[in-house]
């Protein structure tokens, strides 16, 4: 596999992380979107955070033979979660450009092409991402778009209130990213985390007003994403925005009272809201 050259975008990585829970044939979808773009990746780190199943091994073996060099595989000997796994995955990343993806979701065929020409007509940007649409099992029953502000100026000003950018759907500047620290562990929050500090360090956000991603929104996954513990979660990160004057007090408990709120709200609610307002 080579990548396409012939339209003068830069080189790029992509970041992806698998664990012992995702699903084979979710993957398999996966990272088939990722080599069927327009615009190939020049290079795909996968990190492995902690061991996986044989059939897992087995099938990124498969692709290791299909795509040669161009899948670099991290290895984590323990599962670290998340934040830990793309903090190790963005390090191994060669290029200054990376592309985030996450294991179960698809990529539309023009993704790459559209962000990277992005971000090459605006040098003063350094993460594009772009609307995203949920599904459940097919992509072309669509449940919901879930947009946001696409000038920088819109992002920053919500973002200290609501999490406004597709964090999966984004290409970013890796000096960008490690210039803000990178990531950390953070509670399932830590891609929000990493965008209030990269904010605060002065990085410029803007999101292309097309869908060119498609995010696999499952019932697991909104139990994962409420209850009291998620209520908890939402707590700890607006402390830590606090503590890093992302927002005054005032925001706080403002934050405080509609997150912690919104996450213990029965999930056939929470489906409903989401699928209406696309939030």
């Amino acid at each position: 596999m080579s990548p396409l050259n012939d339209k003068n975008l830069p080189k790029f990585s992509v970041l992806i992380s698998v664990y012992e829970k995702d699903s084979p044939d979710y993957f398999r979808t996966a990272i088939d979107s990722i080599l069927n773009q327009t615009v190939k990746p020049d290079e795909i780190v996968l990190v492995k955070d902690g061991p996986v199943s044989t059939g897992f091994e087995n099938l990124i073996s498969e692709y290791k033979q299909k795509t040669g060099n161009i899948l670099k595989i991290v290895s984590l000997e323990e599962n670290k979660g998340l934040g830990a796994a793309l903090a190790e995955g963005i390090k191994n990343c060669t290029f200054d450009i990376v592309a985030r993806m996450d294991a179960d979701d698809i990529s539309a065929p023009q993704r790459f092409e559209q962000q990277l020409t992005f971000l090459k007509n605006n040098p003063d940007i350094d993460v594009a991402s772009c609307f995203l649409a949920a599904f459940e099992q097919n992509p072309e029953k669509v449940l919901f778009v879930r947009r946001g502000p696409l000038l920088h100026e819109q992002i920053e000003k919500q973002f200290r209130f609501r999490f406004c950018m597709n964090h999966a759907a984004c290409l970013f500047r890796k000096k960008a990213v490690l210039a803000a620290g990178n990531y950390t562990s953070f509670a399932g929050l830590e891609d929000y985390l990493l965008w209030a500090k990269m904010l605060l360090n002065g990085t410029k956000m803007a999101t292309i007003g097309q869908v060119l991603y498609y995010h696999r929104w499952e019932k697991g996954l909104l139990k994962r994403r409420s209850g009291f513990k998620r209520a908890a979660q939402q707590i700890k990160l607006q402390k830590e925005f606090l503590k890093i004057g992302f927002i005054n007090k005032p925001q706080f408990l403002r934050n405080v009272i509609i997150r912690s709120a919104a996450a213990i709200l029965p999930q056939g609610l929470i489906r409903r809201l989401r699928i209406v307002f696309g939030i």
